[in-house]
């Protein structure tokens, strides 16, 4: 009896040991998987930062029929910050138009009024901008939040009516803001609302 209440003993010690080893190595793989599951996490979560941090809104695109020929000859783009986005260069940020089966790129030429006499004469591969408003933290050459932009450039070759029209605004980091729409059907007006 005395060998069997042994026995008995170090079975269950075994049977311990073994279920405390178990443990430890299912507890080893738990703090493994959570470390790289946080490492992960936070990685994407950066990655999304950015991302979010430089992405900017259109309010507004139209186009201006200069010799009322019923196609437009120059585009207009109302730009802001999206919300909760961070600063950016303006030289970091270039517009790409398609429009039928041409594709245009557009870089930063310079700050200036889009009314102004030679504003829109900058070639086709280059747009000037105006501040319509300065935010809080305005600086020269920069894009800011509260700031809102008008990008102006000449079309590169005549935008049709009832054409389909898309363009990409392009930030050197963060989203690309892609809008796709219609040239309207008949333009009956000098200026001509192509976005919203």
């Amino acid at each position: 009896m005395n060998k069997r209440a042994v026995g008995a003993g170090i079975d269950t010690l075994i049977l311990f040991i073994a279920m405390v080893l178990v443990a430890a190595i299912a507890a080893a793989v738990l703090i493994l998987t959570s470390n790289s599951m946080q490492m992960k996490s936070a990685a994407v979560g950066s990655k999304a930062r950015t991302e979010v941090a430089t992405s900017v809104d259109v309010r507004e695109i139209y186009g201006v029929d200069a010799g009322d020929d019923g196609d437009i000859d120059y585009v207009f783009i109302h730009l802001e910050i999206a919300a909760g986005g961070e600063g950016m260069k303006l030289d970091e940020l270039f517009v790409k138009v398609n429009q039928l089966s041409s594709e245009s790129v557009y870089h930063y030429k310079g700050e200036r009024e889009c009314n102004e006499a030679g504003a829109l004469d900058a070639g086709t591969s280059e747009y000037n901008l105006e501040f319509l408003q300065n935010g809080s933290t305005h600086k020269a050459g920069y894009f800011q939040n509260g700031d809102h932009i008008l990008l102006c450039f000449e079309a590169d070759g005549d935008l049709l009516t009832a054409s389909e029209f898309r363009v990409s605004i392009v930030p050197s980091k963060g989203n690309v803001l892609n809008i796709i729409t219609h040239i309207p059907n008949v333009i009956t007006s000098h200026f001509v609302t192509i976005h919203p």
